[in-house]
């Protein structure tokens, strides 16, 4: 099991990523923050860049893509999908298209469960199925620090933590305090050299974060487009 700020993810399988972490918020809240296109603008990104896009269509066969510019290197990072099946407050099953991916990369298949608890507050549980083993353990190792809280799916690596819940808090209740992971994705590289470098690199890491992630379910459903 490994811990990034208050966010825990293990591999229940060789082919499965579980993220979960808990929120202080109902999950009714946490359910809205990850359904209204101006919320999601507000978390997705975490602390790893700026997000220029959010479209949700919210229903069975509706699309969604988020769109973001990177801090570390200005360039544009995407994701989209589409939902296959929505619970309002409880569950939201969706697929996951990494844009910066060659197209036999596929895609994976993201279950959100915002599970309620004591005191108003929410486990938020959300799994990740790839296709193979390689390509699970590649997304858990780099997605700690290389992908945004989402995909979408949202929410990989804890660094969104804080702010989600800020966004999903009622108004006249101050969130707890949490911790985000280590450097927040704040640290910059101080030579000139490795600043010149630094957009590439971490183009390289998002592509490599993302390449060959399809789920086992492919064959019963077309990917979407």
């Amino acid at each position: 099991m490994t811990t990034t700020g208050s966010a825990q993810v293990t591999l229940p399988t060789d082919e499965q990523i579980l993220v979960v972490r808990e929120l202080d918020a109902p999950p009714a809240l946490v359910f809205r923050a990850f359904t209204t296109p101006e919320l999601v603008r507000r978390w997705w990104a975490g602390r790893r860049g700026e997000v220029t896009s959010a479209e949700i269509d919210l229903r069975v066969g509706g699309r969604w893509r988020y769109a973001m510019i990177a801090s570390d290197g200005g360039f544009e990072v995407a994701f989209h999908g589409e939902y296959r099946e929505i619970v309002p407050n409880e569950r939201i099953v969706s697929t996951e298209v990494y844009e910066g991916a060659p197209p036999e990369a596929g895609f994976t298949v993201n279950t959100a469960t915002f599970v309620p608890l004591d005191g108003g507050r929410t486990r938020l549980e959300i799994l990740i199925e790839c296709p193979s083993r390689e390509s699970a353990r590649r997304d858990h190792r780099v997605g700690h620090g290389d992908r945004p809280a989402g995909g979408a799916g949202p929410a990989r690596a804890g660094r969104a933590d804080p702010v989600l819940t800020r966004v999903a808090t009622p108004p006249g209740r101050a969130p707890r305090r949490t911790r985000c992971g280590a450097s927040a994705g704040t640290c910059r590289p101080g030579a000139r050299g490795a600043a010149r470098s630094r957009p590439r690199r971490a183009a390289r890491r998002w592509a490599r974060a993302s390449s060959g992630c399809r789920t086992r379910r492919r064959s019963a459903s077309a990917p979407p487009r």
